[in-house]
């Protein structure tokens, strides 16, 4: 019977990992530590971010969390980032929360690259995920890290990313309409803040477009009184 034999496998890789990511944290700070340990690992990188890799996929996302977070974005790590679009697309949803976090450090560390790069797309990739999270027939608490990756797009890219303004407010717009866990609301109304911070008569002129400043004013005051 092999299934003994793969349980103790799993069991093997699943604590591999954690050492791994204890070692990273150790070292996370030796910045000529990591371009070494990203050429040793990537191989486990790129083969677990699948769903060969799903009973070790949190902790696969962590080591790439410590790498895009604390190391360069080399072009070798920008390469997995179609991976994670892949994981969003199949079934990583469960996993969005851990997903965000190296593609939040993507795009905030190398925002550069993001904005200018067309093979791969990285801002369609990322309207792509978003809408098929906010479209899709998922857990709403699954959905609000979606909301979270159009704010990190907005916060890091000032004036750089006018052309997501519209669809990103539609998508919120829509999802709005039908929502309803609190916290998943709440998120889609600070996605309209962002938008306002990020620009406000934009924001403004799209919104009136939609017919819809006098809900999502109406909401944000009421979110606003309800917690007073």
């Amino acid at each position: 019977d092999a299934t003994p034999c793969l349980a103790a496998a799993a069991v093997a890789a699943y604590g591999c990992l954690k050492a791994l990511n204890t070692l990273l944290d150790g070292v996370a700070e030796m910045k000529h530590l990591l371009p070494v340990l990203e050429e040793v690992l990537f191989p486990v990188l790129a083969k677990c971010l699948s769903s060969d890799g799903q009973d070790v996929l949190e902790d696969v996302l962590e080591l790439l969390a410590y790498f895009t977070y604390f190391g360069e974005l080399s072009p070798r790590l920008w390469s997995l980032w179609p991976q994670l679009h892949g994981l969003v697309m199949d079934f990583g949803i469960d996993y969005w929360e851990n997903i965000l976090v190296p593609l939040d450090n993507y795009i905030s560390r190398g925002t550069e690259t993001y904005l200018t790069s067309t093979s791969p797309n990285y801002q369609e990739s990322v309207f792509q995920m978003v809408q098929h999270t906010l479209t899709g027939d998922y857990d709403e608490l699954n959905m609000i890290p979606a909301v979270k990756l159009m704010e990190v797009v907005l916060q890091n890219c000032p004036g750089k990313v006018d052309a997501c303004l519209q669809p990103y407010l539609q998508l919120v717009l829509n999802k709005l309409q039908s929502a309803e866990n609190r916290l998943l609301k709440d998120e889609l109304l600070l996605l309209v803040a962002n938008a306002l911070y990020y620009n406000a008569g934009a924001t403004l002129s799209i919104l009136q477009q939609f017919g819809a400043v006098q809900q999502l004013f109406g909401l944000m005051f009421s979110c606003i009184f309800e917690r007073r």
